[in-house]
């Protein structure tokens, strides 16, 4: 029996459906405007005002790779993405880009789970560059409260300003 993932696979290479060619790093995926506009207000305005993209009906990538495009897309067409977990930082950022905030969701609560002393302030950082302010405040008060091991790391130093003065902040109030 095939599965969710199959099918999508099926759907998005029938020859007769596609209607837009996406390229990142010399690979492609055929899709269609619909399916990507129904899910993206992003998607849909490329594809109902007059750009490049309507036009030509390919869309040249280059800040996101094929594996991640591909994984949005199943995204977009199933709800699901296989091996969701290793990408989720990069998917989290694709999602943030085309306004699919389903996944932008899901993203955030896994970050949420994988969050560790070892990976908080790189995924704060992922959060103010991809907007993720589900996610974002419930990270500065974990680094809060770990401030002790987190503020001697090398990459708590790299922060923005202003996410380390939220930090000192919650710190100061907790006394």
């Amino acid at each position: 029996m095939a599965s969710e993932f199959d099918e999508c696979e099926r759907f998005m290479q029938a020859d007769n459906l596609p209607d837009v060619t996406f390229n990142m790093q010399g690979k492609k995926i055929k899709v269609n405007k619909s399916i990507l506009s129904s899910q993206s207000p992003v998607f849909e305005a490329m594809f109902t005002h007059d750009m490049k993209e309507k036009q030509q009906n390919i869309v040249d990538i280059f800040d996101i790779n094929y594996k991640i495009m591909k994984a949005l897309f199943q995204f977009i067409y199933t709800e699901n993405v296989r091996n969701l977990d290793s990408i989720v930082g990069d998917l989290l950022y694709a999602a943030n880009k085309y306004q699919i905030l389903k996944l932008k969701e899901k993203c955030e609560s896994i970050l949420f789970k994988q969050l560790t002393v070892g990976n908080a302030v790189e995924i704060l950082n992922l959060t103010d560059i991809c907007d993720a302010r589900n996610l974002q405040p419930l990270v500065i008060h974990f680094i809060a409260i770990n401030h002790r091991e987190i503020v001697k790391m090398p990459t708590f130093s790299e922060l923005n300003d202003n996410l380390k003065q939220e930090i000192y902040e919650i710190i100061a109030k907790r006394g």
